[in-house]
């Protein structure tokens, strides 16, 4: 799973029609991407962008919740997302984590903006969208991988959640 996650909300179909693939609502039918573009436009934003200026027989599916960080995945309460590169993600809660919290060595912007986030206690970074300058990190391990769960202002005590 690779962060920016955009939540998906309550749908009652999802499939193709022609080119399109389209989301049914309770009430309307939104385009949500299309899947042809991936070739010459691999992220799902940069099809977004297109997708608003083609003529297309339904609205482009409005994104409102943008999830950055494992905290904020657990908090939205939702199930189905869409990742940065339009993978639909279906996520739940299923066993618990030790969530560890590192203060932060080092930060890097990347050319496109983003953050690469050093800590002691790894050897590799953590890939970060947006970064206010927050001197703590909490990680987990999922399936022994680190999974950044969350940037903290204040340092918190360890803690283990159900992921």
């Amino acid at each position: 799973m690779e962060f920016p996650l955009y939540a998906i909300r309550g749908y009652t179909s999802l499939g193709m029609e022609g080119k399109f693939l389209v989301i049914q609502g309770h009430k309307t039918k939104y385009i949500l991407d299309e899947p042809g573009m991936q070739e010459q436009y691999p992220l799902y934003e940069d099809r977004r962008m297109l997708l608003l200026k083609r003529a297309a027989p339904y609205r482009l599916y409005p994104l409102t919740q943008r999830i950055e960080s494992l905290e904020a995945l657990i908090d939205s309460g939702k199930t189905m997302f869409i990742d940065r590169y339009g993978k639909l993600v279906k996520w739940s809660k299923k066993s618990f984590s030790k969530v560890i919290t590192c203060k932060i060595v080092t930060t890097v912007q990347t050319d496109k903006g983003h953050w690469r986030v050093w800590i002691n206690e790894l050897e590799h970074p953590f890939y970060v969208v947006s970064y206010n300058g927050q001197p703590y990190l909490q990680f987990v391990r999922i399936n022994n991988v680190p999974t950044l769960y969350a940037l903290l202002e204040e340092k918190r005590k360890d803690t283990r959640i159900k992921i």
